[in-house]
């Protein structure tokens, strides 16, 4: 799956943009959107999968949130698009429900939380439930506790990310 994790398809970018990434995204969205299937999982992921380094199931939410970004850029013919809307809402909704876990922590405190926090920031306010906004927020908050280096700035971005999504002013 394609990391985007250096560049952001919603024009802010401009040298992502030019380099191709945006007709990148907007091309994999379509290939994302026409094989996910009704229960919206995609057949070439392994959902059983605990391979502690390369987590295959994490590629459900990388894929979710390269989604998002196709939504929110307005040079994708996918912008703004109602089925997309859907197609990303179905794919968040279904990992809420399994609420899939690795044996690797770090999948689960700080890998899933990031695409989670991309892709909900992406899509707020208001796209999801309440119900299904806390199931969010709990996954989020696995990334609180005491870490130090780079798992301390992971950490602190997903607080950050957790506030906002939460709309804590206090946190």
């Amino acid at each position: 799956d394609f990391y985007l994790q250096n560049g952001d398809c919603t024009q802010n970018d401009p040298s992502f943009c030019a380099a191709g990434g945006c007709d990148l995204t907007c091309s994999m969205t379509a290939t994302l959107q026409a094989t996910l299937q009704p229960n919206y999982t995609w057949p070439d992921i392994d959902y059983h999968d605990t391979t502690r380094a390369y987590w295959k199931t994490s590629a459900h939410m990388d894929r979710v949130t390269t989604m998002t970004r196709s939504f929110q850029c307005a040079g994708c013919s996918q912008h703004a698009s109602p089925a997309l809307r859907q197609a990303i809402f179905g794919a968040i909704t279904f990992w809420l429900q399994q609420d899939f876990q690795n044996p690797n922590w770090w999948w689960n405190c700080f890998g899933i939380p990031q695409f989670m926090e991309v892709s909900l920031i992406m899509m707020q306010p208001g796209f999801l439930p309440a119900t299904e906004l806390q199931k969010a927020l709990q996954i989020m908050a696995r990334a609180n506790g005491s870490y130090t280096g780079e798992n301390l700035i992971w950490s602190l971005e997903a607080m950050i990310g957790h506030a906002i999504i939460g709309n804590n002013t206090a946190q």
